[in-house]
């Protein structure tokens, strides 16, 4: 039966024996939205969160913990809209809640710490992010010990954002750690063990140790499939990571095999419309033009940017990181004011979302350089690539104040 179904008949039938304004129904409207987001339908988990918040701060008032959870929810939808100032807002407003109901000393705190760590990773303020996963670490380690699932999700949480840092030496020995203990508390065969195989296997992929990679995205594989199943979005990711890895080593073959699995199972599960379905067409349409099928990579591309601009919007990361794709590919056959115009809009979304400071910003300012270059038009090359040199420059500087 399908859960949405369910909790939309109880909706109706909370509203009409207990009327719109009753703390019951509002954790339907919640449960409703949680769902939703789940589905990768993020306005209408927003409306339907939106509802439970309205009630709870109407019934429960604003400095109720049930009022702190629907912002928390709220935080995670716009986390995953890409609007990361406005998820940053509501955890706030979370923490704010817990502070003062519950104190600092009480694991709804340590995970709002840890949510809004995981918001500041995606937007590149890594420090940051560190920052906050260590308050959630302190308080973890006083209320439950070391050998606890939140200690270990915790240091698994610093582990990946060390490495999105960078700093992937440190982010191996902060997953090994949440590996170490996760085995001492959990089955060996449980969903969370599998995680930390996929982000060791990340970690060590981006290190370019792309062996050790796929051992650990393999083992990720075994529990997926062991405990989840063949057709289940957790192990489509692991097929995912093992194509990404594939393609690193220059595998094409085998990536796409990989990708092309990952894709059915998302197809299945979650359907055409969904952000993840989107990543794996971004990803296959890397493998096409990475074997020169450029024409193969637009059309993936292509489909990629449909799903994004119709689930995600214009202003999202993944839509930049898309328009970025397609113009690369179009510089590659030599289409040059079409790869520009692409930039372009890849541009105009980064500096919107993340100003001119960050790392992507650099990377499309490079490619346009780089476009100018092939086309001819060397003034403006030149100028594209100065403007890239010194946000780069400002940019390290910014990262190591």
């Amino acid at each position: 039966m399908d859960l949405i179904w369910l909790l939309e008949t109880v909706l109706e039938e909370r509203r009409k024996n207990l009327g719109e304004n009753h703390p019951d129904t509002a954790e339907i409207y919640n449960n409703l939205g949680v769902e939703y987001y789940k589905k990768g339908q993020y306005d209408t988990a927003i409306e339907h969160l939106d509802k439970a918040l309205d009630i709870r701060k109407k019934v429960l008032g604003e400095e109720h913990p049930d009022t702190a959870t629907t912002y928390n929810n709220l935080g995670a939808v716009y986390a995953s809209k890409g609007n990361y100032e406005k998820a940053i807002e509501y955890y706030k407003k979370a923490l704010n809640v817990y502070l003062k109901v519950l104190g600092e000393n009480d694991s709804n705190t340590a995970r709002t710490y840890n949510n809004l760590g995981a918001a500041y990773s995606l937007k590149g303020e890594y420090d940051r992010a560190i920052e906050y996963h260590k308050k959630a670490l302190d308080i973890y380690l006083k209320i439950s010990g070391e050998d606890s699932p939140d200690s270990a999700g915790t240091y698994n949480n610093l582990g990946m954002a060390y490495k999105l840092k960078g700093d992937y030496d440190k982010a191996i020995e902060f997953l090994e750690k949440a590996l170490k203990l996760y085995q001492e508390v959990l089955d060996e065969d449980h969903p969370k063990i599998a995680t930390i195989y996929n982000n060791l296997g990340s970690a060590y992929d981006s290190k370019g140790d792309y062996d050790k990679a796929i051992e650990y995205y393999k083992k990720a594989l075994d529990v997926d499939l062991k405990v989840l199943g063949d057709n289940h979005p957790s192990t489509a990711r692991t097929y995912n990571n093992l194509g990404l890895a594939h393609n690193s080593k220059g595998e094409y073959d085998k990536a796409i095999k990989y990708f092309e699995k990952a894709l059915d199972i998302d197809l299945k599960t979650l359907g055409e419309n969904h952000p993840d379905t989107a990543t794996i067409y971004n990803n296959i349409g890397g493998v096409y033009n990475s074997k020169g099928e450029y024409d193969n990579a637009i059309k993936y591309f292509k489909k990629a940017l449909h799903i994004c601009l119709k689930v995600l919007g214009e202003y999202h990361p993944d839509t930049a990181r898309t328009y970025n794709n397609l113009g690369g590919a179009y510089k590659s056959i030599g289409e040059y004011d079409k790869a520009i115009e692409h930039y372009n809009k890849a541009l105009k979304i980064i500096q919107k979302m993340f100003g001119e400071y960050h790392p992507l910003t650099v990377d499309v300012i490079a490619n346009l350089g780089r476009t100018y270059e092939l086309k001819g038009d060397y003034d403006k090359a030149v100028d594209f690539y100065v403007k890239a040199i010194n946000i780069s420059s400002d940019l390290e500087k910014h990262i190591h104040e």
